[in-house]
């Protein structure tokens, strides 16, 4: 793991976080998405970041939590060659962490010896991804009910 300031932890996550995870994961899509999405996307992301979602990605993949001073604040999983459910807590947002739980995971992929990695990008999360170097590809979208739909990107970058 990489070296961060000594007040935060970087670690690998254990099932006992799965509480912790699946509530700053809810509490980062209502932060970050409500207002850019409709209410029924907001509702659709959180269902889709299900606890059931992250005790899967604990046991089959990658997941990192970055702690501070006893609470989670941040998290990134790699499941295969994708990256999946990063969120920093509202608070936390703009301090670094996403990008050093991103740094640690595409660390991981390389080790794994994949020479590339893919994701979907969410509209609030656009520049962070371009900023890390990703190229988004091709814009997506799923119908939600009475027209509405959860607009976002595919991804990829090649690990250097």
């Amino acid at each position: 793991m990489r070296r961060t300031p000594a007040f935060v932890d970087l670690r690998f996550a254990r099932d006992s976080d799965l509480e912790a995870l699946f509530l700053l994961i809810r509490d980062t899509i209502e932060f970050s998405y409500r207002g850019v999405y409709p209410d029924s996307a907001v509702e659709f992301f959180k269902r889709y970041h299900s606890g059931e979602k992250i005790y899967e990605r604990i046991q089959n993949g990658v997941v990192l939590v970055l702690e501070k001073q006893g609470r989670l604040v941040a998290t990134g999983s790699l499941v295969g060659n994708e990256i999946l459910g990063v969120f920093v807590a509202g608070d936390h947002q703009d301090r670094g962490f996403g990008k050093e739980i991103m740094f640690v995971l595409e660390s991981h992929a390389k080790l794994r010896g994949l020479r590339s990695l893919t994701l979907s990008v969410s509209l609030p999360s656009e520049g962070f991804y371009r900023k890390l170097g990703y190229e988004i590809l091709k814009p997506r979208s799923i119908e939600m009910p009475y027209g509405e739909r959860v607009d976002y990107w595919e991804a990829w970058k090649i690990i250097p």
